[in-house]
């Protein structure tokens, strides 16, 4: 009999984005490179032996300034590595 191999699921709830200088129609572009980047960052973390905690909840991220004239997609990929850093078991001072 074939083993199955285990699967993750991982559920990301954001309330709010917060994108200064974009207009309306940059909404969907930036919503779909979000979604491609937290998609990517599934396998990535477990990869990585990222441990996250179940029902963790990350009451806010900075993604910080972009460049003058970032894409949109700069922007999404700006947030999935916040949200990736943001997750990352935090070092304690023997981990350095």
């Amino acid at each position: 009999m074939k083993k199955r191999a285990a699967t993750t699921s991982v559920h990301v709830r954001i309330a709010r984005v917060t994108l200064h200088g974009y207009g309306p129609r940059d909404r969907v572009r930036f919503a779909s490179a979000l979604r491609s980047g937290l998609q990517r960052l599934v396998p990535a973390t477990a990869r990585l032996d990222m441990q996250i905690s179940a029902g963790r909840n990350i009451a806010r991220i900075d993604a910080g300034t972009l460049r003058d004239r970032a894409t949109i997609e700069e922007a999404a990929n700006r947030v999935v590595a916040s949200i990736a850093a943001a997750l990352a078991p935090s070092k304690g001072p023997l981990d350095a």
